[in-house]
């Protein structure tokens, strides 16, 4: 299955992923969306019948200075992880009165609720090629310490958070990714 945010497309092996949903344009959640301040996380899925996953997608690709403040203040972190608390509540209220998708929901609810499985979270960041004035390390440096923040901002949750982009793909086995030039 492909999808689309922003400007990356996303194409999960339909015979790893399963429950695949965009779900910050999902119908159940445009009902949730209505109470102000509600956010979600860009799509929702479940790899191998074993990890429910949550992606949140940052697009920073020729925005970097604009971004520059929630970059370096822990703003993007506590965005994620408020999106991801939103997206719980979310999937709660949609198993138990979406009119759409009901048995998809409950899945991702069965999910949350057993220990068993994994609830990972992914902050998917691309940014601009390496620049003359930022180094390998300093990029890894800053990678570390978003991971670093993000991680205990869900704590509550989970340890299995984890800042990816194309270059380093933690399901490079059953995720492909393209840049989109339009």
């Amino acid at each position: 299955m492909k999808i689309t945010e922003k400007k990356i497309e996303f194409d999960f092996d339909d015979s790893l992923w399963s429950n695949l949903l965009k779900y910050d344009e999902d119908a159940d959640y445009l009902k949730i969306e209505k109470l102000n301040g509600t956010k979600a996380v860009d799509i929702i899925g479940i790899l191998e019948n074993n990890k429910l996953v949550f992606f949140e997608i940052k697009d920073f690709r020729g925005h970097r200075i604009t971004n520059k403040t929630r970059l370096n203040t822990g703003e993007l972190e506590q965005e994620v992880a408020l999106k991801v608390r939103d997206t719980l509540a979310g999937i709660i209220g949609a198993a138990r009165n979406s009119t759409n998708n009901s048995l998809a929901f409950q899945e991702l609810l069965s999910y949350i609720s057993n220990t068993k499985k994994q609830l990972v979270v992914i902050l998917w960041m691309e940014e601009d090629r390496l620049s003359l004035r930022m180094s390998q390390k300093r990029i890894k440096s800053k990678q570390s310490t978003t991971l670093q923040v993000l991680k205990k901002q869900l704590q509550w949750l989970t340890t299995k958070v984890w800042v990816a982009n194309h270059e380093n793909n933690p399901f490079s086995h059953s995720l492909k990714i393209t840049f989109l030039t339009s």
